[in-house]
């Protein structure tokens, strides 16, 4: 009844509206995706991160604060015994990787005082020969006025130790969240008291 003409027509254009079709459902199978993916990430996107924090021996999984929410005082504890074990442990050659280390932890007010306070002190001791410095005992309280901390420096001079009791308060803000400072805590100054 057609012609082949025809029928070679109706083929053709079968054949465009199947592929069509085929378009049809691969575009709309990815617009799906895409929507479903985006879903997903706007709801992990709100879910708190899991930090892992490494030690030597072991691995420690918890649950950081995505949102600002204060800190507890297990956290603010942690933070300062941390804190004091990179501020108190000196040796003069290394004063500038002690800084670097104390940047994320503390304000940039801070950090100005102690540079200065530091090339004072370190000024001195360069004159005497060997030293070092280290921390050991660190006792931590907080409560919700203030945080103050207990510990020993042990100070070598020339291969003599000497323990000094020491006691400081510490002023502590909140501040946001970062890679490299996870509680979102900054020491904006210490008190320190050594027991002679």
């Amino acid at each position: 009844m057609f012609s082949s003409k025809t029928s070679k027509g109706l083929d053709q254009w079968f054949e465009i509206n199947n592929e069509l079709r085929t378009y049809k459902i691969i575009t709309l199978s990815l617009i799906f995706t895409l929507a479903m993916m985006s879903v997903l990430l706007c709801f992990l996107y709100r879910q708190d991160p899991i930090i892992i924090h490494s030690d030597k021996n072991s691995r420690h999984y918890y649950l950081g604060k995505k949102d600002g929410d204060v800190p507890s005082k297990e956290d603010v504890e942690a933070f300062l015994k941390e804190f004091i074990a990179f501020r108190f442990t000196l040796d003069p050659k290394k004063i500038p990787q002690v800084l670097k280390e104390l940047t994320p932890l503390s304000t940039p007010a801070y950090l100005e005082a102690l540079t200065k306070q530091l090339e004072k002190e370190m000024n001195g001791v360069k004159d005497l020969g060997d030293f070092s410095q280290t921390v050991a005992n660190v006792e931590v309280s907080v409560d919700d006025k203030q945080a103050l901390a207990k510990f020993d420096k042990i100070v070598r001079l020339k291969g003599l130790a000497m323990v000094i009791p020491t006691e400081a308060s510490f002023q502590v803000v909140k501040d946001a969240f970062t890679k490299w400072n996870l509680m979102g805590i900054l020491v904006n100054g210490v008190l320190e008291h050594e027991n002679k």
